[in-house]
């Protein structure tokens, strides 16, 4: 079994004014994973017959199915974020409005 991970990840930002700034955030991750799969088997009865009474000669033995699987995983996500600060007669706020888009691909490199 082989894994690879690699991300980046950035920050940027500005401020307006002492109530009032901008932050963007921005990541990528990378994931590769090669590895065996084994499933479904098949037992051999000691008479040489599978359960389905198909012929086998692995007598007593368990035989699986397997295969090699490759993937790659790519994640790609945006984060703005827009902070304010104001007063309102003798209430004062804080304002934080987020807005985040992702996108995920998953194949096969």
């Amino acid at each position: 079994m082989k894994d690879n991970f690699n991300s980046l990840h950035s920050v940027i930002g500005y401020e307006f004014n002492h109530g009032r700034s901008i932050k963007l955030t921005n990541m990528y991750c990378k994931a590769n994973q090669n590895f065996d799969h084994l499933y479904a088997g098949n037992y051999c009865n000691l008479d040489g017959k599978l359960s389905d009474g198909n012929l086998c000669n692995y007598k007593g033995k368990l035989k699986f199915r397997r295969a090699w699987q490759e993937t790659s995983n790519k994640t790609y996500s945006y984060t703005l974020y827009l902070i304010g600060k104001f007063d309102t007669s003798s209430i004062a706020h804080d304002i934080l409005i987020d807005v985040e888009y992702n996108i995920g691909k998953r194949g096969h490199d």
